[in-house]
């Protein structure tokens, strides 16, 4: 296991690694263009069986992140495991996938992927 950020040196992008801690699977980096500009990139893993304490985790630490680093925009990507959850409709009928898609909606993220990205072990 484990994750992977790297960068491409020609980018000319400055990267700096967020030491905010959460008790949750997170990686944030900070990234900055020639021009000032700040991003963050996030990867989350996020494993099936976890209550809703994860999901508030989660949360604040992003909320957090996104206050103090002064950003223009937040990125997510990872693995949450949220079966149940229509994206489309804003709404899951597992109350954990219902609190992330509220995290989503609270900070203004945006589902790109709609289906199931593993199945069976294969993508």
């Amino acid at each position: 296991g484990g994750v992977l950020i790297a960068l491409k040196h020609s980018l000319e992008i400055e990267s700096k690694a967020i030491p905010i801690k959460c008790k949750a699977e997170i990686l944030s980096i900070e990234l900055t263009d020639k021009l000032g500009r700040k991003s963050i990139l996030s990867t989350l893993y996020r494993v099936g069986t976890l209550g809703i304490e994860h999901s508030e985790r989660v949360k604040q630490y992003l909320q957090n992140i996104r206050r103090r680093r002064h950003v223009q925009s937040l990125t997510l990507v990872g693995d949450l495991n949220l079966p149940f959850a229509d994206w489309e409709q804003g709404c899951s009928p597992i109350p954990t996938e219902q609190a992330f898609i509220e995290i989503f909606n609270d900070l203004s993220l945006q589902q790109l992927v709609m289906g199931p990205t593993h199945y069976k072990g294969n993508l």
